[in-house]
């Protein structure tokens, strides 16, 4: 819940008001001070002067805001849970009951910021948890810990994995200071961070994080998010080569997928062993089952539809197989139209200029756009794709040097980043 102090700082900073502003006739700064950092206790009549002056008639009702309080957290975790009729439910009981004078109206908007990121709107988030910005002074630990949750995935949605890191291990900071969340709560974010680090190729950080999320899932028999652990163990084992432990997993996340008809993670799991199957080479085999997974995600999917196509025109590409990869590359450009990401978009216009541009075009574009960008991103994986491609093309011009450098290059990421290696080809 809240204090005293939080309550009085919280107005005071809704109402743009200086300490000295409220404090004036009624109270020295420095006790104001002390009453809103929780030093000291208010009597009965300073706080009701203070409220009085700041505005709030009605002060707040305990058990009404205990109410408000709880039903908060039963949409957040209807939200993570994905459950669309729930969520919806509770969205509209949230609705009759907030209290614009309670400080738990932040907490609501950073709850409204992750419910609008699970619809996909991230710029109306970001929106909002920029509007709620200006009474971080006030933030609870709790409004803290939310805070921080939706930042990272607002960065995680915008490719900015490292800072998505950020955010998300400072969440998980409070929670170990102030273990005030629900065990569901604390395990979905143990998941965003097995899930962000399996981005950023982080394999064993994403391992270990996704087996703590495991146990716990696994214990209350929540079966669908047992399939999005398994996933995340199934990649990552696969990268250092554990192939029995990836085999494993994979196999647990198909058993749930077939027992709940469940098409988003059978496309999932269709995705993954077609990316497992292509490091084989074995790339008609690919195609075929990332193309079976394009079929089965829905338009509440464009981050997992541009995943595959992606996947799809690379694998298309090494076979040479221009018209089809043209006709996918105008399937992800449809996509990017409904739901823009600069690096997808940068994906795809490489593989454009492969094969409607000439060399030396594809060259400059990969050399002063493409590498930079993954590379202010930290995102290594692509940084070595396109060094790779960069190299074969300087080989196909006879300009050794620039082979030799970008080879180079690859080499040294990949000794400075060992889990890189697994994840080429």
């Amino acid at each position: 819940m809240y204090s005293n102090g939080e309550l009085i700082k919280f107005h005071r900073l809704h109402k743009n008001m200086t300490q000295n502003e409220l404090a004036d006739a009624i109270i020295s700064i420095s006790y104001l001070s002390k009453i809103e950092n929780n030093q000291v206790q208010p009597s009965e009549e300073v706080m009701h002067l203070l409220l009085k002056k700041l505005g709030v008639t009605n002060t707040e009702d305990k058990e009404k805001e205990e109410n408000y309080f709880t039903l908060l957290q039963e949409w957040y975790i209807a939200i993570i849970n994905k459950n669309d009729q729930t969520m919806t439910e509770i969205k509209r009981r949230v609705k009759e009951i907030e209290n614009k004078n309670s400080p738990f109206i932040v907490l609501q908007n950073l709850i409204t910021c992750r419910y609008l990121i699970y619809l996909n709107d991230i710029s109306k988030a970001q929106e909002l948890v920029t509007d709620t910005e200006k009474y971080t002074e006030s933030f609870t630990p709790h409004m803290t810990f939310y805070y921080y949750i939706v930042n990272g995935l607002i960065h995680y949605h915008r490719t900015r994995y490292v800072e998505a890191d950020l955010y998300f291990t400072e969440a998980f900071k409070i929670q170990e200071e102030n273990p005030f969340t629900s065990a569901e709560i604390r395990y979905d974010l143990y998941y965003l961070l097995s899930l962000n680090a399996s981005v950023l190729h982080e394999c064993n950080k994403s391992i270990y994080f996704a087996n703590e999320a495991l146990y716990y899932f696994r214990e209350i028999y929540y079966t669908k998010r047992c399939a999005e652990c398994h996933v995340l163990l199934n990649i990552n084992y696969s990268r250092i080569k554990l192939e029995e432990k990836a085999s494993e997993h994979y196999d647990k996340a198909l058993y749930i997928a077939e027992q709940q008809n469940d098409h988003s993670l059978k496309a999932m799991l269709l995705h993954n062993k077609g990316v497992f199957v292509g490091k084989k080479n074995q790339l008609e085999e690919s195609i075929k089952l990332l193309v079976q997974s394009l079929r089965l995600r829905t338009s509440t999917e464009p981050l997992k539809k541009l995943e595959t196509i992606h996947l799809i025109v690379l694998g298309l590409y090494k076979m040479e197989k221009w018209k089809e990869c043209s006709t996918y590359l105008e399937q992800g450009k449809a996509v990017l139209k409904e739901y823009y990401r600069e690096d997808f978009d940068l994906h795809f216009n490489v593989f454009s200029k492969r094969i409607n541009s000439s060399t030396a075009e594809a060259i400059a574009y990969l050399e002063k756009i493409v590498i930079p960008y993954f590379e202010s991103m930290n995102i290594l994986y692509f940084v070595v794709r396109y060094r790779e491609m960069l190299a074969d093309l300087y080989k196909s011009q006879n300009q050794h040097k620039g082979t030799a450098n970008n080879l180079f290059e690859i080499l040294k990421l990949i000794k400075e980043n060992p889990s890189l290696e697994g994840g080429l080809k």
